[in-house]
């Protein structure tokens, strides 16, 4: 599948807390679920660690751990890099860039969505980009 055909079917996955499947997803999940269709690599799920996506310690310490491990943070993102993103001011969300500019991420109450990563909501909120070690 390429990576607009995931776009293209994803736009109509609503979000669910620990959501690894085309049924629902939360932002890991989507990540997840892009991995698997797009790259063929499968990542770990993670969804027996926390209940709900907004427990942000908990998330916190996945991200840590997953962070550390196969993903090598990158000053330039490009498509198909992770997007490490704030939410209430903790680096708890995760996104698929789509490009240099854009990420493709989802959220309770609102689903998947494509935003710039520049705009006013999100230009102070990322954290970081990361390349999977399988992308280098």
């Amino acid at each position: 599948m390429t990576l607009e055909q995931f776009v293209f079917k994803v736009l109509a996955v609503p979000f669910i807390d620990r959501g690894r499947d085309w049924d629902g997803l939360d932002c890991w999940g989507l990540v997840r679920l892009a991995y698997l269709e797009i790259y063929d690599i499968e990542l770990p799920s993670f969804a027996d660690r926390y209940e709900r996506s907004n427990d942000y310690e908990t998330v916190t310490e996945i991200i840590k751990l997953e962070k550390d491990g196969v993903w090598n943070e990158v000053d330039t993102p490009r498509e198909g890099d992770g997007a490490l993103l704030k939410l209430a001011g903790h680096p708890t969300h995760v996104g698929l860039m789509v490009d240099p500019l854009r990420v493709l991420h989802t959220e309770r109450n609102i689903g998947p969505m494509i935003e710039e990563v520049a705009s006013l909501m999100w230009k102070d909120r990322v954290e970081g980009y990361y390349r999977h070690d399988a992308l280098i």
